[in-house]
Formats: C-alpha cells, structure tokens, sequence
C-alpha cells in the first residue's frame, strides 16, 4: 500500500478521491466485509443477543452515509447546471439591454420594416 503524503498542509491518502464513484464502491466493500463477518446475515435476521448485531447495525447506518454523498454529489451538479443555466441566460438579457440602450443613444433605433412580411412578399 502506498504511503500518504503531506502537500501545502494536508494529508492526502493515496486511495482517496472524492468522487461519487468511489463512495459508491466503498458502500459496496463495506456491505461485502460485514456480510462476511456475519456469515451473511443481515441486522434483522441477527438474533437479538448476536454480538455481530451491533457490526451489522453500524455497517448499514456506514452504508447510508456512503449513499447519501452519492445523492449529495447528484444534487450539487444539477445545482451547478441550473446556477449555471441562470447566470447565462441573465448575462445573454443583460447584454441585449445594453445593446439596445446603446443603439437608442447614437440615434439608432431598431429598423422598422416599411411593409408587412408575408410569404408572398418575402419571395417578390
């Protein structure tokens, strides 16, 4: 196993990567070894004075957290994209705006077209 290394003050452990996917794959490793170590049997099929109760009830309450950072990495990018959607859309408005005040304070104004399009007159 490769060692950790200190850089600008933190620990940065070689299997660490914060990532949806790892957290997924560690939920994984972790039902693996407490369904191991209980010949596996899950929390509620335990007996009540198991010793191995306790191991399967805090590898699931584990289980749990490792999926609720893959839902919270979920919601944190369809923040990001709709923040992201927002601010363009907002910059695309605002610079419309501008475009406009600016043409109405040389004297031009948007060109109004003398007639009625149609498709009839579009083509003549």
């Amino acid at each position: 196993m490769p060692a950790a290394s200190v850089s600008a003050g933190r620990c940065q452990h070689p299997y660490l990567d914060p990532t949806p996917f790892t957290a997924f794959q560690e939920a994984q490793m972790i039902e693996e070894h407490y369904l191991e170590s209980t010949g596996g049997k899950t929390y509620a099929e335990l007996d009540r004075e198991d010793p191995l109760r306790q191991t399967a009830m805090t590898a699931s309450f584990l289980r749990a957290s490792r999926f609720t950072s893959v839902v919270s990495f979920g919601v944190a990018a369809m923040a990001l994209r709709l923040g992201s959607r927002a601010y363009h859309r907002g910059l695309r408005s605002a610079l419309a705006v501008a475009a406009d005040a600016r043409g109405r304070l040389i004297g031009r104004s948007a060109p109004v077209p003398s007639r009625r399009l149609t498709a009839a007159t579009a083509c003549a």
